[in-house]
C-alpha cells in the first residue's frame, strides 16, 4: 500500500494562473459573486493528483511511504524519480517499527535491494515499510510546461461541467490533457 506521508508545499500551478487561463478576474468579481479562489485551489490539488496518477510519478518533491508483507530480492519502488530512500522499516508484532540500517541495501533507480538478504517478517501482513523521496521537479516552475497545460485543460473542462456525470457525453480524461501527458508516462516492464 502506497500512502503519502508528506505533500508537496506548493502545486504546480497558482489560482492566479488558473483564473488567467479560465479568463476569470479574480480581483474583480463583484461582491454578490462567491469567491472562486477556494474552488480554483481545490481544482488544482485535484488536477495535480490525478495528473501523478496518470503519470504513475509525482510532480513535486513529497515523501512516501510503500507498506509491504515481505521484501523481494529486488524491490521495484512506485512513483519515480526516487530522490532518497529515507528508511526501511520492519514492523514487529506489536505494531512498533525498527529501523533497518541502510548499509544493508542498495538503492539504483527506483530499486532497492538487499546487500545479503531481508530478514523475515514478524507479521504476516505489512512487515515492511519503505520510506522515501520523490518527485520530477525541484520547483512548481520545474513542472514540464506540457503537464501544467494539461493540468490548465483539466480544470478548465471541470470548471465547465460541475456535474458528477456530463448529460452529453461522458470522458474519463479529456483527449488533449492525455496527450500531453502520455509523453511521461512511467510504464512498467
Amino acid at each position: 500500500m502506497l500512502t503519502t506521508l508528506i505533500p508537496p508545499v506548493a502545486e504546480p500551478l497558482t489560482v492566479a494562473e488558473v483564473a488567467d487561463f479560465l479568463r476569470l478576474p479574480i480581483a474583480e468579481l463583484p461582491a454578490t459573486e462567491p469567491d472562486e479562489a477556494p474552488l480554483l485551489a481545490a481544482l488544482i490539488s485535484s488536477a495535480r493528483q490525478v495528473c501523478e496518477q496518470a503519470l504513475r510519478r509525482r510532480l513535486l518533491p513529497q515523501t512516501l511511504g510503500l507498506t509491504v508483507d515481505y521484501l523481494p530480492d529486488i524491490l521495484r519502488l512506485p512513483c519515480g524519480p526516487i530522490r532518497a530512500v529515507l528508511a526501511v522499516e520492519q514492523r514487529d508484532v506489536s505494531g512498533g517499527l525498527t529501523l533497518l540500517p541502510s548499509d544493508r541495501y542498495i538503492v539504483s533507480g527506483t530499486r532497492i535491494a538487499p546487500i545479503t538478504v531481508w530478514p523475515e517478517p514478524s507479521i504476516p501482513i505489512g512487515g515492511f515499510r519503505i520510506v522515501y523521496e520523490t518527485g520530477i521537479a525541484d520547483t512548481p516552475e520545474g513542472v514540464p510546461a506540457a503537464l501544467r497545460q494539461g493540468m490548465l485543460m483539466l480544470i478548465a473542462h471541470w470548471y465547465e461541467r460541475r456535474e458528477a456525470v456530463p448529460t452529453d457525453s461522458v470522458q474519463p480524461l479529456p483527449f488533449g490533457v492525455a496527450a500531453l501527458w502520455h509523453p511521461f508516462r512511467m510504464f512498467r516492464l
